[in-house]
């Protein structure tokens, strides 16, 4: 029998009530509510997932995700539902579920934030692979992978896996494992091999990620000499393209010599050329996979030109290439100098960073809740000491927007980099400067937070910059560090030690000419494994990775008595995954804060890759602060 319109508005009042009551959390009151509007319309999609959500509530999972299941089946386009229920398969602990339900989200609405955001998270922390049709997955990174306020480098597993052994990209695969230039030349399909650059997923990520990986670079390799040699029907959006990605990992590509040669003839060839035709188009492209084109004398003829190009890429290239560092030579001139640089280590540091800023990363625009949170950290103070380029304060600065953070490094080319970024995202509350952490002794100001995240082992002397830092601590305040791991490092050493022999310079040939040797060296050899490190696929990074003018590295107990030295309280490690916290639990149960730092120097000889990255921790000064109590209101992993 048709609704009439007094049972409708009897269900619309029921559903109400339950609405208030489920807010009131009376869980019980509400859910008859909810029958009572399901009695009158069995499928009332709302009354379904608030039923859902009182099931969840009330610890049935099975019974809410029975609820949201069918809501989401009535109304199939309602990404609010979806979302609700792929929490629910989540806490239920389905992750491959949940995951399935959030990216039919995504696919739905790619411009909800939420939807983006919580997917990045689950497969961040939780590690959940991505599973399930295979054209959906692809479909939801490059969804992602264009939102440029999501921290996408955490999708590059997910993306290099489907570009590397994905069914569509067997043609890259077939140029991966050609063992030379010129058996590539003499398999390379042209039709085919335009169609699989023209890949919007491929596009999407390859300006944006470090490809971690030999084959697949030996295949960019390829192609940039490919199209280099000869650029007659040359795909300008793959070029460009390719242009964003050498320039990101600041032309770390080994090259031949020919290479070199073609890439003088072309420069001069740049300097007669319309930069408006499409063929100098793609001449400026394949320069730019070589060389940064702010290097070209008709740079800002190159500039003025781009506007009118149809390739989104090519406006990104002349944008990134030109026009950022144009801006941040003038912003070099306006950073506020706070202390002298007087030791003879700072200086060697501040040079290295000065030549290779570290490291290099894309800008995010503001998320748009941002507002919605605006006094979040009101009232508190950070100082970010050795801030490099800006990621780490900015990453701050947006989550506490009502926090005040002091940001400082040697380099003010790194320096200039972050600035530029911060103003890109119209953020107020960051104060970049030049400083060196010996000379900050004398400041007045003392912070609630600092952080300093691998720098105090690239000085001369690391116990001395800590200390220093210490006196800029509020009485109740806390420090977040990095530390080289000396078990965590031996990779690492091996490769040091191996450049120091070979008197490798530290120059972009010298660093060339060392991955070229990684990577042909034999499996056994103990410093093949940097070829795993994302670090190896950057110049700036993998000069900071091996060949660095300082470094330090510790162990647990060293890290124990720096700290007695300094009158330190270890509060605990930060952003420790699960699993070698359960590790460690089994093993030492009679600590349950974690904090004893001769226990983990025992578990760490057991697991020496534990720190492999660095020791990363929180201190505070002694009586300040109970064992293991993190600073609750501050959480950022950048």
């Amino acid at each position: 029998m048709p609704l009439t319109t007094k049972t409708l508005s009897d269900q619309q009042a029921a559903l109400q009530g339950a609405e208030k009551l489920f807010m009131a959390q009376n869980f019980s009151e509400a859910k008859a509510l909810c029958h009572v509007a399901l009695e009158g319309n069995p499928e009332n999609s709302d009354a379904l997932r608030l039923m859902g959500a009182i099931f969840a509530q009330t610890g049935d999972a099975q019974g809410a995700i029975n609820f949201l299941s069918k809501a989401c089946e009535i109304q199939p386009k309602n990404t609010f539902y979806k979302k609700t229920l792929a929490r629910t398969y989540m806490a239920a602990g389905y992750p491959g579920k949940a995951m399935a339900a959030i990216m039919a989200a995504i696919i739905l609405d790619p411009e909800d934030d939420q939807n983006k955001n919580l997917f990045l998270r689950w497969f961040k922390v939780k590690c959940i692979p991505l599973s399930g049709d295979y054209k959906t997955v692809k479909k939801v990174l490059e969804i992602c992978l264009r939102d440029n306020s999501l921290t996408r480098k955490f999708l590059i597993s997910p993306w290099l896996s489907i570009i590397t052994k994905g069914d569509d990209y067997r043609i890259l695969r077939d140029i991966s494992n050609c063992p030379s230039y010129e058996d590539f030349l003499s398999t390379v399909n042209e039709g085919e091999l335009k169609d699989i650059l023209n890949d919007s997923l491929l596009l999407a990520g390859l300006p944006i990620f470090c490809v971690v990986d030999p084959a697949f670079e030996k295949a960019l390799t390829f192609l940039r000499r490919y199209f280099g040699e000869s650029r007659g029907d040359s795909p300008l959006d793959f070029i460009a393209a390719l242009g964003l990605h050498c320039f990101q990992n600041e032309y770390v590509f080994f090259r031949e010599e020919s290479e070199t040669a073609l890439c003088d003839t072309l420069k001069d060839a740049l300097v007669s050329c319309d930069p408006s035709k499409e063929q100098s188009r793609i001449m400026v492209a394949v320069y730019a996979c070589y060389r940064p084109l702010n290097t070209l004398a008709n740079a800002s003829k190159i500039c003025d030109a781009a506007s009118d190009s149809d390739s989104v890429y090519f406006k990104d290239l002349v944008r990134q290439q030109i026009e950022n560092p144009l801006t941040e030579n003038k912003i070099k001139n306006d950073i506020p100098v706070l202390t002298k640089i007087s030791d003879d280590v700072s200086k060697a540091v501040q040079e290295q960073y000065e030549e290779n800023p570290y490291p290099r990363w894309h800008s995010r625009r503001r998320p748009a809740s941002h507002n919605l949170e605006e006094h979040k950290g009101e009232g508190k103070t950070i100082l970010n000491a050795g801030c490099g380029t800006g990621q780490s304060p900015i990453s701050t600065a947006t989550a506490y927007p009502g926090a005040a953070i002091t940001a400082v490094d040697l380099s003010l080319s790194s320096l200039a980099y972050a600035v530029r970024q911060a103003k890109e995202m119209e953020l107020k509350n960051i104060d970049f400067a030049q400083a060196d952490i010996l000379e900050m002794g004398a400041w007045k100001e003392k912070f609630d937070i600092i952080t300093s995240g691998g720098v105090l082992h690239h000085m001369k002397d690391p116990l001395e910059g800590w200390r220093v830092l210490a006196t800029r601590l509020k009485s109740d305040g806390a420090m977040q560090l990095g530390l080289y791991s000396e078990l965590g490092r031996k990779t690492q050493i091996a490769g040091q030690e191996w450049i120091k022999a070979h008197d490798i310079p530290a120059t972009s040939e010298g660093i060339r000419s060392f991955r070229k040797y990684i990577f042909e060296c034999a499996l056994s050899d103990p410093m093949k494994a940097l070829v795993k490190a994302y670090d190896f696929y950057s110049l700036s990074n993998c000069r900071d990775l091996v060949f660095h003018v300082m470094e330090h590295r510790f162990s647990c107990l060293d890290l124990a008595a720096m700290m007695k030295k300094l009158e330190l309280k270890f509060l605990g490690f930060d952003n420790m995954l699960p699993s070698i916290r359960q590790q460690y639990q089994v093993m030492f149960p009679d600590d349950p804060a974690m904090t004893n730092l001769k226990n983990w120097d025992k578990f760490e000889k057991k697991n020496p890759q534990t720190f492999a990255s660095m020791y990363k921790f929180w201190c505070c000064r002694e009586n300040e602060r109970p064992a293991n109590d993190l600073p609750g209101w501050f959480n950022i992993t950048s």
